[in-house]
């Protein structure tokens, strides 16, 4: 199981205990203001505070392999073999709306 934390450069020590998400972090963390955003393999979408406590969690219906990323006020991910092909949520969690190409 991958585990995830944040070190203080400063004194080498960890800021928080390691975090256990149900799968691979496989890309880039997007960090927002106060909270950080991760994405699992596994399709997960989680949402922590600079403390390292789970603010949110969403399951996005498939993998996930690409960085969320910040486009105005909203956190759009990309999740592979899902319904949507593209998800943008605020900063609460909430979603804003979704995305699938036509066939």
């Amino acid at each position: 199981m991958e585990t995830f934390f944040s070190l203080d450069l400063t004194n080498n020590r960890q800021n928080w205990d390691a975090l256990k998400p149900d799968g691979p972090i496989t890309a880039n963390l997007l960090v927002v203001n106060d909270q950080i955003y991760v994405a699992t393999e596994s399709g997960s979408f989680i949402a922590l505070d600079r403390d390292g406590k789970i603010i949110w969690e969403k399951e996005l219906g498939g993998k996930s392999y690409t960085t969320p990323i910040l486009a105005n006020d909203l956190i759009l991910v990309a999740p592979y073999q899902a319904e949507f092909a593209l998800m943008a949520y605020d900063a609460q969690g909430k979603q804003a709306w979704t995305f699938t190409p036509e066939k």
